[in-house]
């Protein structure tokens, strides 16, 4: 009888070490997976990054163009006040 309950109590061990490797296995998938997205998105990150320093260079050199054009508009209308 003891034979029995030993030989149970091996069977039992066994599944739960191969359970045990399976959900190992699993969740190294699960990590590789996960790292392989992370890299996605980083890499993501870095080229809208990259869009956003060159959409306010792009700004900053638009208002400097507005800012020249408001101040050459303003002495045009001075100066024509002048030549009136």
């Amino acid at each position: 009888m003891s034979e029995v309950f030993e030989n149970m109590a091996t069977r039992i061990s066994s599944g739960i070490q191969i359970l045990f490797v399976a959900l190992l296995a699993w969740a190294g998938i699960t990590l590789v997976n996960l790292n392989s997205q992370i890299a996605v998105v980083n890499s993501l990150l870095e080229t809208q990054g990259q869009i956003i320093t060159e959409m306010r260079s792009d700004m900053r050199s638009t208002y400097a163009r507005n800012d020249r054009v408001s101040q050459l508009e303003s002495r045009v209308t001075t100066l024509e006040g002048k030549i009136r």
